[in-house]
């Protein structure tokens, strides 16, 4: 081949093709990267603008302007862009910028990564400011938010380092799964596990934003190239784009926490098949639900009762538990004012998402009871109180205040002999007070207990006409020679010889006084002759007396206000009469009686609560009586001869 030109054979032409290809694929790879980073850094330009606008926003409007990076509902810390929220509490979302459509390569990754040294949230509210992530209630509170105050302060519900919250922007990035914050009230973190071309951008306390290229403070082990690392399996887009189809809220455990609890024996739940919550008529409910959204709506609680009764909160949006993950929201049901033993209300909480759809919890859904209504929570009006009273047996027996659950307590072997009388309860001593002949004696709570004497065979120095307890001293009214006194003893449970103290003479010219009844609230032990005079003991030091004219009744009743007292009329009639009593303990005034209840009624006897009188109609009929609206219901309870209010 000499003198001629060479030529390239076959091989030597596809060694050259391959070289070239290489360079090309080298070129456009190299172009790739350097485009790829610089979406990096104009995200965190967006981003960083983001913030600085919102700091300006705050302060020239006067509330709360946020940056918030979407999570897909607590699912990953990895956003294609931000969004705004501005308000002083429950703002909605307003756009912010996504990503996707100009720089597609670019993230934002909100957590922590190994480096610096993080910490909770920091205390930064120095000027007054009283913002609460809890209170502002922001739309989704699985996001990380970075919030404006006016005041020029910044806080976030996430992690800060070395006095500042920190935002990572990339292009790709590994992490761990979202855990629980430091606290209960933050959103779960992720840790970053791996980076490329990030940028940093801190927002101090104050309000600063700066963008630092790389990755400030971290291991520089966590910054890899682009191609090294997978493709993001799950990016949170803003709000708007990642709601995805509608679907109901769903309840979650505890679905529901009830406050009285349904299963508490002194108020016990009716049957399985007939499920309800049952109070005193005065009580009230306290419902707390748990739920959440499958598509990441904010939720709503919506509250209604029927027949009546009143709710704190009938319509609010719910909060967000950050420990349960969970939306929840507790209101305060109250029955009305006039409600009666075994009145049944439903009560419904509507738990809406905002788009139409809504779950409404009951008691099988929350509480398990297979025979419970399709919808609401049934409850119960029964009573809290016991009533105590001598049987046609000359036992003593004991009812719930609405005549039901009739048990005998004491057979009348064991109430010793004679006949009881003049049965009184000691609150403060949880037991019943009564007199055998001139012997006081005191069960300790109706559970069947022997009745025990209090003191010794003449521990009264007289016929005793009278029991009272008030504080630590029991009370007796008794007649000496006809002279009528008020002495005292320790009060029971105790036992052997006790010394009479603190006696007071009444003074003459009162008739024959009708037992003791206590004013809690003063301090003061009244008794009246049944003409028309009311003597007043008041209990200081010394203890002294007073006689003031007032209507002619007897079996008198206090109110738990110490504002009236109650009696029986000569006719039969239940009066009720304005009582004053001077703080001090020294002075009484009674107003113009009024009638409660028309004649021919025997026994009456007024509830702790001041809401209802029981009483003996003229048929021998007991009856239970509101004085709240004025309405009366018959009590099965039949034979008795006195009766008492106990507790529960």
């Amino acid at each position: 081949m000499s003198g001629r030109e060479r030529g390239f054979s076959l091989i030597e032409l596809v060694l050259a093709m391959a070289i070239l290809s290489s360079l090309v694929i080298a070129g456009v790879a190299s172009l790739r990267g350097a485009q790829v980073k610089k979406q990096s850094k104009a995200a965190a330009e967006i981003l960083a603008e983001g913030f600085r606008l919102a700091n300006l926003r705050a302060r020239s409007q006067g509330y709360p302007v946020g940056v918030g990076i979407p999570s897909d509902i607590g699912k990953t810390p990895v956003a294609r862009g931000f969004y705004n929220v501005a308000g002083e509490f429950g703002a909605p979302h307003a756009p912010g910028y996504d990503f996707g459509a100009e720089i597609p390569d670019a993230i934002v990754f909100s957590g922590t990564y190994a480096g610096p040294n993080w910490t909770p949230p920091l205390a930064t509210l120095s000027r007054g400011s009283q913002f609460s992530f809890e209170d502002w209630q922001p739309p989704y509170p699985s996001d990380s938010y970075v919030v404006f105050l006016p005041t020029g302060e910044v806080v976030a519900n996430h992690s800060a380092a070395n006095g500042a919250y920190r935002v990572v922007v990339g292009t790709r990035c590994t992490y761990t799964e979202p855990a629980p914050g430091p606290e209960p009230s933050l959103p779960p973190e992720a840790t970053l596990t791996g980076i490329s071309d990030p940028y940093t951008i801190t927002i101090s306390t104050q309000g600063q934003v700066e963008v630092v290229p790389g990755l400030l403070e971290g291991d520089p082990q966590l910054v890899q190239s682009y191609q090294r690392l997978p493709r993001s399996e799950r990016i949170a887009f803003t709000p708007s784009q990642y709601r995805g189809p509608n679907r109901p809220p769903e309840l979650i455990a505890p679905k529901v926490v009830i406050d009285p609890p349904p299963d508490r024996k002194v108020i016990p739940v009716l049957t399985s098949a007939d499920p309800a919550i049952a109070l005193a008529p005065s009580g009230q409910v306290s419902l707390t639900f748990f739920a959440r959204d499958p598509d990441g709506d904010q939720l709503t609680s919506v509250w209604e009762s029927t027949p009546g009764g009143t709710w704190t909160i009938p319509s609010t949006r719910m909060r967000w538990s950050y420990a349960r993950a969970a939306w929840y929201r507790t209101a305060i049901w109250k029955p009305p004012a006039n409600a009666l033993p075994n009145s049944r209300f439903r009560l419904y909480c509507h738990i809406q998402d905002g788009r139409g759809l809504e779950v409404v919890p009951s008691a099988s859904t929350t509480l398990g009871y297979p025979g419970a209504t399709a919808d609401g929570i049934d409850v119960t009006i029964i009573p809290t109180l016991r009533l105590a009273y001598k049987d046609a047996g000359g036992g003593l027996s004991a009812a719930n205040f609405d005549g039901s659950a009739t048990t005998s307590i004491l057979s009348s072997n064991k109430l010793k002999a004679g006949d009881p009388s003049r049965m009184s309860w000691s609150r403060g001593q949880h037991g019943l007070l009564y007199q055998n002949g001139s012997k006081p004696r005191f069960i300790g709570a109706l559970n069947g207990e022997d009745p025990q004497q209090i003191g010794n065979d003449t521990a009264f120095s007289g016929s005793l006409n009278g029991l009272v307890t008030q504080g630590t001293r029991l009370y007796g009214l008794v007649d000496s020679s006809g002279t009528q006194k008020v002495q005292s003893l320790p009060a029971p449970p105790v036992g052997g010889d006790l010394v009479v103290r603190n006696e007071v003479t009444i003074p003459g010219g009162t008739g024959s006084l009708d037992g003791l009844v206590a004013s809690d609230a003063e301090h003061t032990l009244i008794s009246t002759d049944g003409a028309g005079k009311f003597v007043f003991v008041f209990l200081n030091d010394p203890v002294t007396c007073s006689v003031t004219s007032g209507p002619a009744m007897k079996s008198l009743m206090v109110s738990p206000d110490s504002k009236s007292v109650y009696g029986l009329a000569a006719d039969g009639s239940i009066q009720s009469c304005p009582l004053t009593l001077d703080g001090n303990g020294s002075s009484a005034a009674l107003g113009t009686a009024t009638q409660v209840l028309g004649p021919g009624c025997l026994l009456p006897s007024l509830s702790p609560d001041g809401t209802f009188l029981v009483y003996k109609d003229g048929t021998g009929q007991a009856q239970l009586f509101n004085l709240t609206n004025q309405s009366s219901v018959p009590l099965s309870v039949s034979g008795y001869s006195d009766m008492v209010w106990s507790e529960e």
